[in-house]
Formats: structure tokens, C-alpha cells, sequence
């Protein structure tokens, strides 16, 4: 089994009094083309909770991963899609 295995929400309780959401970060990350995006899926959606500028990310992400090699424009905006996507569900859930 992978860590990420346990982190089933359903299998855990929560406290009561709090506001909370799940996403399905592994789906999500696989809908943008990029299926290794899925911490980049969870960084937008918490960028969102905390108000903040995804266009630092955006920046960020781009010069992390500007290498001078074919193909780091398609992993930018694949990276940076998921981002928006995590920031997306994030705001469809009410948060």
C-alpha cells in the first residue's frame, strides 16, 4: 500500500463545529493530463482557503521549471492548469 492510501476521508471522523471539504486530488490531477499533479491540484485549493495570489504560483511555477529542455512548456501550463483546477473545486465547494 502507498501512504496516501490511508488518507481516506471517509474512514475518519471528524470534529464537529468545523467546515471542511475533500478533494479527489490523484482524479483531478489525471483530468488535466498530468497525473503527478496532484500536489500541485491540493496547493491551488489551499491557495484559495487563504486568499492567496495564484499568480505568485503561476510565477513560481514557471521558473521552477523553465530548464531549457523540450517539453518544459507543457508541463508549466499542465502544472499550472492543476493549480487552478485545485482553486476551482475550492471555490465550488463554498470556501
Amino acid at each position: 500500500m502507498r501512504w496516501s492510501d490511508y488518507l481516506n476521508a471517509e474512514e475518519y471522523e471528524l470534529p464537529e463545529g468545523g467546515d471542511y471539504f475533500g478533494i479527489k486530488a490523484d482524479e483531478l490531477a489525471k483530468s488535466t493530463g498530468n497525473a503527478r499533479a496532484a500536489n500541485m491540484v491540493s496547493i491551488g485549493a489551499v491557495a484559495n482557503l487563504i486568499d492567496f495570489d495564484l499568480g505568485q504560483i503561476d510565477a513560481f511555477i514557471t521558473q521552477r521549471f523553465t530548464r531549457g529542455r523540450a517539453g518544459d512548456d507543457e508541463i508549466i501550463a499542465g502544472n499550472i492548469k492543476a493549480v487552478r483546477l485545485g482553486a476551482e473545486v475550492a471555490t465550488d465547494a463554498g470556501f
